[in-house]
C-alpha cells in the first residue's frame, strides 16, 4: 500500500506544479476530468488515512476488551503451605500441575535417592513462584 500512496502523492504534485499550464493548454472538457483525478487522489488518500486512525483506536478497543472480558484470570502462583512437609510424589504433582513442568530422571528413583532430590525440588519450586510473582507484578506496573 505504500507504492500506491507514493504514486498519489507523486500525482498530486505533478498536477499542482502543472496547475498553471493546465489552465492555458487545456480545453474546457478536460479540466473537469483533471479535477475529478485531483479530487480522487485526495480523497483517496483521506480514506487510507482515516482508515488507518479507525484500525488503530480498533486494536486499542479489542485490546482493552480482551483484558477486561477476558476468561483467563492471572494471578501468581502462590508457594503452597504443604511444601515444607511434602514428599517427592506430592512436589513432582505440584510442579507439574502449578507449571506443567516435568522434571525427567535418567532412572527411577528409589527412597534414598528421593530424599536427597527432595530438598532441591523444593528450592526449585519456591524459587519458580517468586518469579511466577514478579511476572505478575511486572505485568501489572505494564498494564
Amino acid at each position: 500500500m505504500t507504492w500506491l500512496i507514493g504514486f498519489s502523492m507523486t500525482g498530486l504534485f505533478l498536477i499542482v506544479s502543472n496547475i498553471t499550464s493546465l489552465k492555458t493548454n487545456l480545453k474546457s472538457s478536460a479540466k473537469p476530468i483533471v479535477i475529478f483525478l485531483f479530487l480522487t487522489i485526495v480523497l483517496g488518500i483521506a480514506y487510507r488515512y482515516v482508515a488507518y486512525l479507525m484500525m488503530i483506536l480498533q486494536k486499542r478497543l479489542e485490546d482493552y476488551l480482551y483484558g477486561v472480558f477476558c476468561e483467563w484470570e492471572m494471578s501468581p502462583i502462590e508457594i503452597d503451605n504443604d511444601i515444607e512437609n511434602a514428599d517427592f510424589s506430592f512436589i513432582t504433582k505440584k510442579l507439574n500441575d502449578d507449571f506443567g513442568i516435568v522434571i525427567p530422571y535418567e532412572r527411577i528413583l528409589g527412597g534414598p535417592t528421593q530424599e536427597e532430590e527432595l530438598p532441591r525440588l523444593k528450592t526449585y519450586y519456591k524459587a519458580l513462584c517468586v518469579y511466577s510473582k514478579k511476572q505478575f507484578d511486572l505485568g501489572q506496573k505494564v498494564n
